[in-house]
């Protein structure tokens, strides 16, 4: 196991390795409106980058946690890039890594319809999936803008966002 140092260490690791992606990912990323739908297209992550982040994240693991098996564990368990298409269920295909979609990209709407969300999640333009219930996956809730009460243009293009 890990010691509470280690423990620390390996999840500073982890959300610095996810926020790096997360600036990544809002410079190719676009969002437009589509009918009642605000979609959000990620574009595929190329090679050099997706090594230059797995390689960074494995790094700072492995000076996390220095035990081989742990190390082994790590590599395991730690879903690095969406799983994309194999065979497999597919909820668990289409849900990003920790560093996304990886060199499949993805394409997630999502909608409001009374108190639940409806989305459809594409994935390397092979994978499609939707699914609905009252509450979004935490991982697709950085793609919704609830929509302000005075904003009823809903011009395609665009997606609503708060005043400030």
């Amino acid at each position: 196991g890990l010691t509470p140092a280690q423990h620390q260490a390996a999840n500073e690791a982890l959300a610095a390795m996810y926020d790096k992606y997360l600036d990544w990912e809002s410079e190719h990323r676009t969002m437009t409106v589509d009918g009642d739908y605000q979609v959000t297209t990620i574009e595929p992550m190329p090679e050099d980058k997706r090594r230059e982040l797995e390689h960074e994240l494995w790094t700072k693991l492995d000076a996390a946690i220095p035990s081989s098996q742990s190390q082994k564990l790590a590599r395991l368990n730690v879903p690095v890039f969406s799983l994309g298409p194999q065979s497999g269920r597919l909820r668990l295909l289409v849900q990003p890594g920790l560093l996304g979609w990886g060199e499949y990209g993805a394409k997630v709407s999502i909608r409001r319809m009374g108190s639940w969300y409806e989305w459809n999640v594409q994935v390397g333009g092979r994978l499609d999936f939707d699914e609905s219930g009252p509450h979004l996956p935490h991982y697709y809730q950085r793609f919704w803008r609830e929509p302000t009460t005075h904003d009823t243009s809903n011009t395609p293009g665009s997606v609503p966002t708060d005043s400030p």
